[in-house]
């Protein structure tokens, strides 16, 4: 059997703690009304509440200029925060989202420049918002725009409107508005944390962005048998054949790592349906776990994430 040292691969691997993934789509498109908010899924609760299977919006028709101002002045709102504001889709795992183009009348709504779900001091989760890039026609769009941006993202975190016009969650134009101040910089904060806790998501999770599956839908249950105080051994057997592996773990300082079996060899040993791991490191504390398997008919399907202690 092989050994997989996690100590010789944190040095390209490690990276920090993952931020909650707020993703700014541009593109446009086909957004469904559901129950409730589903980012990854282009589905969002406060359109069914307002009467709408679907809806199409347009795509964001500013400059590339306008909207690299806009990403750059929402992030400088959040900034010290635990929130990531992208403008790429996240490859994995989940994510709130605003949707940047259109019109209000794409939701049957009127003199408005965004509309999101909003959270009573907690986080939205896989939350969905808009802010309707049309309706901006105002000289200095970009600043116009991130406030929108920034005023959307903050009621998927959590706040509702400001009576304080200085604050960005104000829907008072009569004064300049600045940033989150004090108070819903706190909530905003708290929000985050709850989000964050054990409770809420399983530590992998937190860390990496991976979510595993359950273990009843895909027929993986790993198998783990302790050999010492910081050595494991892993097997694992599966309902079709396996033609890669991928191990994704989190160490105890929640440095996150993967390392691609794509043969059987060096790192781990996979044969038709079963696979082999032994895995060893020298800090202790609590590790996750999860792994991800490729079959030779292309499916892909993931572990749960699962847990070990090195006292």
């Amino acid at each position: 059997m092989t050994t997989l040292t996690l100590c010789c691969l944190l040095a390209s691997t490690a990276i920090a703690r993952a931020d909650l993934v707020v993703y700014v789509h541009g593109g446009g498109g086909h957004i469904t009304g559901a129950d409730y908010d589903d980012a990854p899924s282009f589905a969002s609760g406060s359109l069914k509440h307002a009467g709408y299977s679907a809806t199409d919006i347009a795509p964001f028709e500013g400059t590339r200029d306008e909207w690299r101002q806009m990403m750059a002045c929402t992030r400088r709102h959040f900034a010290g925060l635990p929130v990531a504001i992208v403008d790429q889709r996240p490859a994995s795992g989940d994510f709130l989202m605003l949707v940047v183009g259109g019109t209000a009348a794409d939701v049957g709504k009127s003199d408005i420049w965004g509309w999101a779900s909003t959270g009573d001091a907690r986080v939205v989760e896989r939350g969905v918002g808009f802010a309707f890039s049309a309706e901006h026609q105002v000289a200095d769009r970009a600043a116009a725009l991130c406030d929108t941006a920034a005023h959307e993202i903050g009621h998927m975190l959590g706040l509702p409107h400001s009576d304080d016009c200085r604050d960005i969650m104000s829907v008072n134009h009569g004064c300049e508005r600045t940033t989150f101040l004090a108070p819903n910089r706190a909530i905003l904060a708290a929000s985050l944390a709850a989000w964050g806790t054990p409770s809420a998501r399983s530590r992998g999770e937190r860390v990496t962005g991976i979510v595993g599956e359950p273990s009843a839908t895909t027929g993986l249950y790993p198998a783990t048998r302790k050999t010492g105080d910081i050595e494991w051994q892993f097997s694992l057997d599966t309902p079709k054949p396996i033609a890669r592996v991928q191990l994704h773990y989190v160490t105890p300082r929640d440095l996150r790592g993967h390392y691609d079996c794509t043969t059987s060899g060096k790192y781990c040993s996979f044969a038709d349906h079963h696979l082999q791991i032994e895995l060893w490191d020298s800090e202790h504390g609590e590790y996750q776990f999860l792994i991800e398997v490729t079959y030779t008919d292309g499916e892909q399907r993931r572990t749960p994430w699962f847990t070990s202690q090195v006292p």
